[in-house]
């Protein structure tokens, strides 16, 4: 779907007229609006344009306005990225977190769903130069004083530490009193600025991690079936920074231990991804607390897997455009076949009647 939107210009502009809104100007016109003589209605699709006109219109503050732009700017830019560089289709055999990556299109609304600003000190990466599909996972050592914790998290943190170090050749040397921290590799730019008494460990100790659309909730393949990890990250998705704040560190496992077995709710149909243990940093700001945290929560598309099972998120269902793709079907009628209306009509009168709706 291409929207039609048109804007006032100068009727010198080099921009191509289109026929409707030159039947719009003059139907204007002939009701006697004041004002348009020399105008010309032009077609744009340039959204900073259009932003323009409307925050004036509203009276939007001028920073307001700049860091919106920027957020426009930036979702244009890497959406263009994901057209021209689309990922390979996923297949029955690709796992969950593949069906995931596997968006192009995205979010059908939200006008900001592509933005990836980079918070400084984190360089600004063009699309492309930085896969956030796939970072590493790096290891800090905080003081434990500096810390809140809750819940078992540096036991179930423990697999995590086993598998860097196998990844390193020999074990980690953590410095007394002090607690092992996952970090997303990119928010070492911020843990270095922000907390003066930061030990990072050396690069040799890391993962790998496959992301989610969130790009901070992370699956670590090499250490993690049934959990995975929340980070944050500098990072601004969706016009939200994508850390953790002291607040969700501190509710969340309280909320999944406390509020959730007492849920009135069919189990055999929902689900609930347990969040069990957190960290996060006691700086009294929380502005500064939240770039040092990390939730470990439950993820059972891994086990999942083990049965033969797919978690797809419905958003990838509806996608198209893929890397390899002979034609422009989405994949909900690719992989499942449906290549007649009446393959069509049943498979969702099959998905409709599942009791989740």
């Amino acid at each position: 779907m291409a929207p039609l939107i048109l804007v006032f210009s100068s009727s010198g502009s080099e921009i191509p007229v289109n026929p409707l809104a030159s039947s719009i100007l003059h139907r204007l016109a002939d009701d006697g609006w004041d004002g348009i003589n020399g105008l010309a209605l032009r077609s744009t699709f340039d959204p900073v344009a259009i932003w323009r006109r409307y925050a004036s219109a509203i009276g939007v503050e001028s920073r307001l306005q700049e860091d919106i732009e920027g957020e426009f700017v930036s979702s244009v830019k890497w959406q263009k990225y994901s057209f021209e560089n689309p990922l390979i289709a996923p297949t029955w055999s690709t796992p969950s977190i593949g069906w995931e990556q596997s968006i192009v299109e995205g979010h059908p609304t939200h006008p900001m769903y592509k933005t990836r600003r980079f918070l400084p000190p984190i360089p600004d990466f063009a699309p492309g130069s930085y896969d956030l599909y796939h970072p590493k996972l790096r290891f800090i050592a905080m003081p434990r004083d500096s810390l809140k914790i809750t819940y078992n998290f540096e036991e179930l943190l423990d697999p995590l530490l086993q598998a860097a170090s196998k990844t390193a050749g020999r074990q980690m040397d953590v410095p007394s009193n002090c607690v092992v921290v996952p970090v997303h590799e990119l928010q070492l730019y911020h843990l270095r600025e922000k907390f003066p008494e930061v030990y990072v460990f050396p690069a040799e100790y890391h993962l790998p991690l496959l992301a989610q659309q969130s790009i901070r909730s992370v699956v670590v393949p090499d250490a993690y079936k049934g959990l995975h990890l929340k980070l944050g990250v500098g990072i601004k998705l969706t016009s939200a920074v994508r850390t953790i704040s002291p607040e969700s560190a501190y509710l969340g496992p309280r909320f999944s231990a406390q509020v959730v077995p007492v849920l009135t709710m069919d189990r055999n149909i929902v689900t609930v991804a347990r969040e069990l243990a957190s960290v996060v940093h006691r700086n009294p700001d929380g502005e500064i607390a939240k770039h040092c945290a990390a939730l470990i929560r439950e993820y059972h598309e891994g086990p999942g897997e083990d049965c033969g099972e797919r978690h797809i998120v419905c958003t990838s269902l509806v996608e198209r455009g893929h890397a390899g793709a002979r034609d422009e079907l989405p994949l909900v009628t690719r992989v499942f076949e449906l290549d007649t209306e009446d393959k069509r009509a049943a498979w969702l009168e099959k998905y409709l009647i599942f009791k989740a709706f």
